[in-house]
């Protein structure tokens, strides 16, 4: 398998260093050949097979022989049989998406609601097209009072082994100016990862350096889709690094992937 990358780093929006370039490592231990800085040109049919072109305008292009091409550049909201025009000048952007405000209307016509792909603001995410779903159903039966708050979503790579994110990243956490402190470590000495043979496991993750409050977590392994939702919980409500210390929570069940937690922000506790 080849993957062309269009640019010169995958999966923007979680965490480079610890997370993502570990996965790609992974990718490459596996078999797969990740090519960076390399746009699509052209897919040819080529005999039984394709010629898969690409590369930058100017710069080095490359050819590629296939078996399949699999398009993963993404999509545009399916909204050509909706007539938005039709429907008092529903406006929407070039990919699709239409602007709404804090109560999901159409900005350009508050009669309309928005949710799903079609919301040009919310993350791209099935959980948040139905969370939208539950928060217009109720402001157009109960009056606007219902919004759409998109601060703490949690969101998963389903690649092998997956990696989740949820909350600030270090980047974003130096673009707000907020204080924070950062560990990062391995988890791939731990009984739930050993025994599969699992070496790429691992986390990062962020803490308010004055409040103690958990800002992000970044993590890669086995079932780390189900345990980033802690994380989620736990930046909602505010909990400092010190509230799921083995002293703070009640006893996980062992062994599980939620009970590495405690090694995770054991390095980030007070002692």
């Amino acid at each position: 398998m080849t993957i062309l990358q269009r640019s010169g780093r995958v999966l923007s929006g979680f965490d480079p260093p610890d997370i993502v370039d570990r996965l790609l490592l992974a990718s490459v231990e596996a078999g797969i050949d990740v090519q960076m800085n390399m746009p699509l040109v052209s897919i040819e049919r080529d005999g039984s097979g394709l010629r898969v072109r690409a590369g930058r305008k100017g710069g080095e292009e490359k050819t590629f022989g296939a078996d399949m091409a699999v398009h993963g550049a993404g999509r545009v909201s399916a909204l050509e049989g909706l007539d938005l025009a039709a429907g008092g000048g529903v406006e929407t952007d070039r990919r699709g998406g239409i602007a709404v405000n804090e109560y999901l209307q159409s900005v350009s016509n508050p009669a309309v609601y928005v949710v799903g792909d079609a919301n040009a603001k919310s993350p791209q995410l099935t959980p948040v097209a139905v969370m939208d779903a539950h928060i217009v159903v109720d402001n157009i039966l109960g009056g606007d009072g219902r919004v759409a708050d998109y601060s703490v979503v949690p969101s998963a790579v389903f690649t092998n082994p997956p990696i989740a994110s949820v909350g600030l990243t270090e980047e974003k956490a130096k673009e707000k100016g907020i204080p924070y402190v950062a560990n990062a470590g391995d988890l791939s000495g731990r009984f739930t990862n050993r025994s599969i043979g699992q070496k790429h496991a691992g986390y990062k993750i962020l803490v308010d350096e004055d409040s103690r409050r958990i800002l992000g977590a970044h993590l890669i392994g086995p079932h780390v889709e189900e345990v980033i939702n802690i994380f989620a919980l736990a930046i909602k409500h505010g909990l400092t690094v010190d509230d799921l210390t083995l002293d703070a929570i009640p006893p996980w069940a062992y062994p599980s992937n939620t009970y590495d937690i405690i090694h995770m922000v054991h390095p980030l506790a007070r002692k």
